[in-house]
């Protein structure tokens, strides 16, 4: 889907139908101004060459797990909002920074692609003496990218990761746009952009991409893809990689800001005066003094080129690099805006509820003409696999076939087929089996379509290379949960109670539910089939139960004793709870993913963040083949022997 359709879905705006109410809201941001989260100044070798202004605009379609602006998804009112005109006059101060370095503005966010007019407008007004460069995911309408190409200097793309399936996990978007947006800036047939302006940063993000895949990608975009500018990093993992600054940084900055300001003025015979700094606290790297001197050479400077040595351009491309220490994995120049510092070990997962609606199956066909469309892009293929989302396009113009649904990719469908570019297809719905499906396109039912990729081969007969499958939507949503475990800290009497309910009735009951006075979240909660690990801690060693929800509510009544207990008034919720495995006891060394973590922070009415529940999951299917390939248990259960502890 396009960007303006995954805002909508993420309630960032409301639907925008067609094409003059685009251009409408467009026009109205320009003139109202659009949401800024923030603007950071005299940003050294951080953000390409030379000094820049970063510029974070409101507004992402990614959800990305480690995002550093959250600010982004927030209401936009709460920000201040610049139009073209008023950015310019606020940033245009550092304008003698910006020429006699090579910098400029970088703008970022969020996603800085959405606001596309406002930065056309931006360079309009500044010209081409700043150098004006974008932080992206890239994952965004093509339209956009069409329209800032004039205008980008240069194109900072995080490529968040190459499989699909961890770009989709992490990010929670597909991936497929992004990568067909890269193509589109680079090719020559296309917008044809050097690759020397665009630099690539392929990261290293726990949990979703580890340090050989992160190397794999580089080579593949250095290799096939023949960029030269590659760089692998390490999103941020702790506090104190993410703190590289020190006391002495704005320091150092408002030195070298005094630097250059000494060359330009000796460079070109003009009068500098300059005045001792008797600044005590921290140097926040600028001062109004400092802002006199830099107003009073601008004003001599007018009309003239500004220009700097080797030296100074050297010290600012590697300016934080050299204050970081020797054994810092991650220093200030690699944080890219959007995509740091995951959640401290033990921290709860932050989770907000996805829908979907119920699929109903409908049909089940090859994909035709595939030699005459996705042949001409081999890199595409590539880029499929099992599960890749499709979309139905009805193309009525078609002279061969009046009834012609095409088949694309569903990140580079917008919605609209009269609007679409039936050259970016993979294929056609075969002609015996597209009547019904013309008719219902036709009737309006397009967008109660889901389609994917259920089978996939690069050669061979075409009835067999690929074939998808489609499904009827239901017209309620249902509440997608994440596939995380939860977790449950027992004291000692507390885990002796809950072992003396599983030996009597085969399952256990918990009362669950807020803190601090407040009632439990409903979408936060767990629902019955979900699965919550029960952990008792002793002096050398974990205590583990894997249980799973059998009832909650006014469902559990029928597992208690006496069931009006069920309905007692506090902040909590009924659970019934019954066992799958355990009890298990490891040794602390057998979990380090547990290291540093407060096990009295457990709740089960939170989900563990990735780590931890991939951490325990693992346990327990170690516990699991061991018990298997220990016990020939199908031929006779009665020879069974006891689950030893993990040692």
């Amino acid at each position: 889907m396009n960007e303006r359709r995954e805002l909508e879905r993420l309630g960032g705006i409301p639907p925008c139908p067609d094409k003059e109410r685009i251009r409408n809201t467009e026009e109205s941001e320009l003139q109202n101004g659009v949401a800024v989260i923030g603007i950071s100044r005299h940003r050294l070798g951080t953000d390409g060459k030379g000094v820049t202004t970063l510029v974070a605009f409101h507004g992402c379609p990614l959800r990305c797990k480690y995002c550093l602006n959250k600010e982004c998804w927030k209401l936009e009112e709460q920000f201040k909002h610049y139009t073209p005109q008023s950015l310019y006059d606020e940033v245009k101060v550092d304008d003698l920074y910006f020429r006699a370095t090579g910098g400029g503005i970088t703008f970022g966010g969020g996603e800085p692609c959405l606001q596309a007019d406002f930065i056309v407008e931006f360079r309009r007004m500044c010209g081409p003496d700043w150098k004006i460069r974008i932080e992206t995911s890239l994952n965004v309408d093509r339209s956009l990218i069409d329209k800032l190409a004039p205008v980008v200097d240069e194109w900072i793309v995080d490529i968040k990761a190459k499989r699909s399936v961890a770009y989709k996990e992490y990010t929670g978007v597909y991936r497929q746009q992004m990568m067909n947006n890269l193509s589109h800036l680079t090719s020559k047939e296309r917008l044809d952009i050097p690759k020397s302006r665009i630099h690539i940063r392929v990261p290293i993000i726990p949990g979703f991409v580890d340090e050989a895949q992160a190397e794999e990608t580089r080579r593949m975009f250095v290799g096939n893809w023949k960029f030269q500018n590659v760089e692998v990093f390490r999103y941020v993992v702790d506090e104190k990689h993410y703190n590289v600054s020190d006391e002495g940084r704005g320091k150092r900055i408002c030195e070298l800001l005094k630097d250059i300001r000494s060359e330009v003025a000796v460079a070109n015979d003009l009068n500098l005066s300059e005045r001792e700094c008797s600044h005590k606290e921290n140097c926040p790297g600028t001062c109004p003094v400092c802002e006199m001197e830099t107003d009073a050479l601008m004003r001599q400077l007018e009309g003239k080129n500004i220009s700097l040595s080797g030296d100074i351009l050297s010290r600012i491309e590697r300016f934080d690099s050299s204050s970081a220490s020797d054994d810092d994995e991650l220093n200030g120049k690699m944080i890219l805006q959007g995509d740091v510092m995951p959640p401290h070990p033990g921290e709860i997962e932050s989770w907000s509820p996805e829908y979907r609606y119920k699929e109903v199956f409908f049909k089940e066909c090859a994909v035709a003409g595939l030699s005459f469309h996705l042949e001409k892009d081999d890199e595409l293929w590539d880029e499929l696999e099992v599960g890749t989302k499709l979309a139905l396009v009805r193309d009525r113009h078609n002279k061969y076939d009046s009834n012609a649904v095409a088949v694309a990719l569903a990140d580079d469908y917008g919605g609209n087929p009269d609007d679409f570019d039936f050259d970016f297809i993979l294929g056609y719905i075969p002609k015996s089996d597209n009547a019904e499906l013309a008719a219902l396109i036709d009737a309006g039912y397009a967008d109660k379509f889901s389609v994917r990729i259920t089978s996939y081969k690069r050669y061979g007969n075409y009835n067999k290379r690929i074939r998808l499958t489609i499904f009827i939507l239901g017209n309620e949503p249902e509440i997608v949960r994440p596939d995380l475990l939860r977790a449950q800290s027992l004291s000692c009497s507390e885990l002796r109670e809950m072992v003396d309910e599983l030996y009597e009735r085969g399952t256990t009951y918990f009362r669950w539910g807020g803190f601090n006075g407040f009632p439990p979240d409903e979408l936060q909660s767990p629902v019955e089939g979900e699965k919550i690990v029960i952990v008792h801690r002793d002096e050398d060693s974990e205590i583990l139960y894997l249980m799973r929800v059998l009832a909650t509510g006014d469902e559990c009544a029928k597992y208690v004793e006496n069931p009006d207990s069920i309905h007692c008034v506090d902040d909590c919720a009924p659970y019934i709870l019954t066992n799958v495995m355990g009890p298990i006891r490891v040794k602390k060394s057998d979990c380090p993913f547990l290291s540093g973590v407060d096990l009295c922070r457990f709740s089960a009415t939170d989900y563990l963040p990735m780590k931890l529940s991939a951490g325990f999951k693992g346990i327990f299917k170690k516990q699991l083949f061991r018990t298997i390939n220990r016990n020939n248990i199908d031929m006779d259960p009665s020879i069974d022997e006891p689950i030893e502890p993990i040692d």
